[in-house]
């Protein structure tokens, strides 16, 4: 399947505006397709929005380790734990955690906790 996402990232009043599309290969492999837009662009397809879900606000923290970029999504309705991304070439490409970051649970296969999901319902924290 495919659906659609708006983004809007920054800081303070410097903002961008972000549209993608992803795609679903595998369980585990999503292609995206992303493109800046206008905020104009952006506050139209905001009005396609579907008003059932929340919007997901998240400070996303990104750094490079071990050759790969490290993604790290806090939420403001955990306070103990939050989400690594880590973005690989294949499926069964090898990776390391750093040693500063204690992993509770992979869920890449669990659906509950998709950014869609979480806009219906905020699971509990695990620990």
């Amino acid at each position: 399947g495919k659906s659609e996402r708006i983004r809007k990232r920054g800081n303070g009043s410097d903002f961008k505006y972000y549209y993608t599309l992803k795609y679903n290969v595998t369980a585990m492999t999503r292609l995206e397709e992303e493109k800046e837009i206008s905020r104009k662009e952006y506050d139209e397809l905001s009005k396609r929005a579907d008003n059932s879900l929340d919007i997901i606000v998240k400070t996303r923290y990104c750094f490079p380790y071990d050759g790969h970029n490290i993604e790290i999504d806090v939420f403001p309705f955990w306070k103990r734990q939050a989400y690594l991304e880590i973005e690989l070439d294949s499926e069964d490409e090898e990776f390391t955690i750093p040693d500063f970051i204690k992993c509770l649970k992979d869920v890449t296969l669990e659906p509950m906790y998709t950014n869609r999901a979480l806009a219906h319902h905020k699971p509990p924290e695990i620990l």
